[in-house]
């Protein structure tokens, strides 16, 4: 964010219809002590100016999380012969956690359905039931790689967030490289995944070394993160 952050307000991403399960369905658990406690930078400087609320499914990425996809992102610009443009859907601690005056931030938009950010020259409100509705033309198929974490983890919701993908993407062939993504969602999403990805981007899709982990870790479940082509991030198996 440039200058003074607003005042937090919560985000979430709209009701999906008919309203799907959550990301979990087990009974929240006490956050584990010290979890992520060594991390710093602007992973956590974001966390401490945007609370979230759990009751709109409002759920952070850890310090950690935030800090190695922002890493990822930037190595990623390192091999681009322009700018590296990035569709945050529904990931707004990864963009507001950029370095201030990056070429990264600078190109990238975060796509979200929380209207704190709005008068941010990168925001655009973003509405998961209406991608094409949402996401501007000018905005279509610009973009190198997406970076994406929806509020629900099931089969509609991801196939709507599909569309959203292929919208914001580059068509292959433009620009060099394919277009490339990093999702976070439960491990037992891979196959699905790759089925509403399609072809293209199912295909390459691969599970990460490195397991995300949410701010609070309330879940009774594994979450992973699933990348497409970006072989330092991957396992490549």
């Amino acid at each position: 964010m440039n200058g003074a952050q607003p005042q937090p307000k919560p985000k979430t991403g709209p009701e999906p219809e008919p309203e799907p399960q959550s990301r979990s369905t087990n009974p929240p658990r006490a956050p584990v002590a010290g979890a992520d406690s060594a991390a710093s930078g602007a992973g956590e400087a974001f966390l401490r100016n945007v609370p979230e609320v759990a009751d709109m499914n409002q759920y952070w990425y850890s310090p950690t999380t935030i800090e190695t996809i922002v890493g990822e992102l930037e190595a990623a610009a390192q091999g681009q012969d322009s700018p590296l443009r990035v569709a945050c859907l529904s990931t707004p601690s990864v963009f507001f956690s950029l370095p201030e005056g990056s070429a990264v931030r600078a190109g990238s938009v975060a796509f979200d359905y929380d209207r704190q950010w709005e008068g941010h020259a990168n925001y655009r409100f973003f509405d998961f039931n209406d991608p094409s509705g949402t996401i501007e033309p000018a905005l279509q198929h610009r973009f190198d790689m997406c970076v994406v974490d929806p509020p629900f983890i099931t089969r509609d919701v991801w196939t709507k967030y599909a569309e959203a993908i292929r919208l914001c993407l580059k068509p292959a062939g433009v620009g060099g490289a394919p277009g490339r993504v990093i999702l976070t969602t439960v491990g037992e999403n891979e196959a699905m995944l790759r089925t509403v990805l399609g072809e293209e981007l199912g295909r390459p899709l691969r599970k990460a070394t490195f397991m995300p982990a949410m701010q609070k870790p309330w879940y009774g479940f594994g979450y992973v993160a699933l990348a497409h082509r970006i072989l330092f991030f991957c396992s490549g198996s």
